[in-house]
């Protein structure tokens, strides 16, 4: 029992490190892990992998901690605490092990149900195995004994429950462990919705932030927030319901992240068959073949993959033959990618293009002060807060003036993205003309009408730089913020 007490001890350690090898116990580390985060290259669990470590884990958990709670059985102690912590070891780990297909087929707010799962599982177990360990080491032990001492133990239990009955601590342990479940799974997500907006690269201007209500949730790949100014006779909440469902129906069609969308239908179909396409994508795809013409086949969502060996950028390595064409032909209600081995990514556009289809939805509700902070990189301001110039946003470096948003997109772009910690970086943008990264230090800011061509315009300023862009930027109606609020490396942070 002690040297099985090891082993135990030793597969509850290893289960930490392994998690946190994956994720942390922030929602956005869990839902990049399980739907993937196109940003940082990182693609989604697939059907299989989930299905074969979910076939492995639920038998080998199963075992164990029926092992465990058996184990707990004779343990001496209040039976009612011994089946609360059993219930609870079994149900944390049944959820743990399955809450994962929830987080990539179902909702990304699921990730709370999988860390707070977590989180009661190791403490769960946790204290089951420290209470066989301390009744190994007990005197009075209850398994196996003659009637005279079975009779004993059982009066001792009889007064045991009596005492906890009475007030004793014993009921308020049995309940920890579902309390934590409760606790991290349904007051977190409320946490989340008013804290993860305090990090946003937006400082709202107004004089009283409370005429400001902010709500922010997973999208995309990462944290989409809302900042509403306060109208008494609006109900806020559906209205914040209504915009993020319209965000998921745009990314349920165009995120090549999620096997089910119209664009990964495409994808797969890439040189056999058009696909069938609703009016969102069409919109979407048309947009960026716009784009593609108005850059000179510079911005392509569209690409053709290659692996290349050591490279960051694995699978983005672009086509030299893309400028006298695009992989993508349209035609009404219908997409093609022209070429086998052609895919599409949508990283550069995709937030941008959601922002734009969220207006109709805006103005139906009648909201006329309201900011979109996607990511921190995609903003779209309508109106603005009274007694101010604008929604403003503030850049690293302080010494430059503040850009004021209103009734107007923002994006902005590095040619560096950070990799798994904030001291580490990498090229993440590839220029098709020369078939590699772009790995000169760049910063982009651009201020458009729509969000999407925000989107586009920073991405192909990066690429071919502040002067060379200069006529297509005018063209468009598009000011570059960066030329005239960004030096020396900094950006809007």
């Amino acid at each position: 029992m002690v040297f099985f007490s090891f082993y135990v001890a030793g597969f509850w350690l290893t289960s930490a490190l392994l998690y946190f090898l994956h994720m942390d116990l922030t929602p956005l580390s869990v839902i990049r892990y399980y739907r993937g985060d196109e940003a940082l290259f990182m693609p989604p669990q697939s059907y299989q992998s989930l299905l074969e470590l979910t076939h492995v884990h639920l038998f080998a958990m199963g075992v164990l901690l029926v092992t465990l709670t058996h184990l707990l059985l004779f343990v001496p102690g209040s039976d009612r605490r011994k089946a609360a912590l059993s219930a609870a070891v079994l149900a944390s780990g049944f959820i743990e092990s399955t809450s994962g297909w929830l987080v990539r087929y179902v909702h990304p707010l699921f990730s709370f149900v999988k860390i707070g799962s977590f989180l009661s599982l190791q403490l769960s177990t946790a204290l089951v195995l420290v209470f066989i360990i301390k009744a190994l080491r007990a005197k009075n032990k209850l398994s196996y004994q003659d009637e005279a001492a079975t009779a004993a133990a059982e009066a001792r239990r009889t007064k045991q429950r009596g005492t906890e009955n009475s007030g004793g601590a014993g009921s308020g342990l049995s309940a920890l462990i579902p309390l934590l479940f409760v606790v991290s799974g349904v007051l977190h997500p409320a946490k989340a919705e008013t804290n993860l907006s305090d990090q946003s690269p937006v400082k709202i201007s107004a004089p009283n932030l409370e005429e400001v209500i902010v709500q922010s949730r997973p999208a995309m790949g990462t944290i989409l927030s809302i900042s509403l100014c306060r109208t008494p006779s609006k109900d806020t909440q559906h209205i914040f319901d209504r915009i993020f469902k319209k965000v998921e129906e745009v990314e349920e069609h165009i995120s090549e992240w999620r096997p089910s969308s119209e664009v990964s239908r495409i994808i797969a179909s890439a040189g056999k068959r058009a696909e069938r396409i609703s009016a969102d994508t069409e919109r979407f795809l048309r947009l960026s073949l716009l784009m593609w013409q108005e850059t000179d086949g510079v911005f392509d969502i569209t690409y053709r993959t290659s692996r290349a060996a050591g490279s960051r950028a694995a699978g983005l390595i672009a086509d030299n033959k893309r400028l006298s064409r695009s992989f993508v032909h349209i035609e009404a209600g219908r997409a093609f990618l022209t070429e086998a081995g052609a895919t599409i990514d949508t990283g550069g556009i995709g937030k941008g293009f959601a922002l734009d289809e969220v207006v109709p939805v805006v103005r139906e509700l009648g909201i006329s002060c309201a900011l979109f902070d996607f990511g921190g990189s995609s903003f779209l301001a309508i109106g603005s807060p009274e007694r101010t110039e604008g929604w403003r946003l503030v850049e690293e470096n302080r010494n430059q003036p503040p850009i004021f948003l209103r009734d107007r997109s923002a994006s902005t772009s590095s040619s560096f993205a950070m990799a798994d910690s904030p001291s580490e970086s990498h090229p993440h943008i590839v220029d098709p003309r020369m078939n590699e990264t772009v790995n000169t230090l760049r910063n982009a800011t651009l201020l458009c009408d729509s969000a999407a061509i925000a989107d586009a315009l920073s991405t192909y300023v990066i690429v071919v730089g502040e002067k060379k862009a200069e006529a297509v930027v005018k063209k468009l109606s598009c000011e570059n913020a960066s030329l005239l609020t960004i030096t020396n490396g900094s950006k809007i942070s």
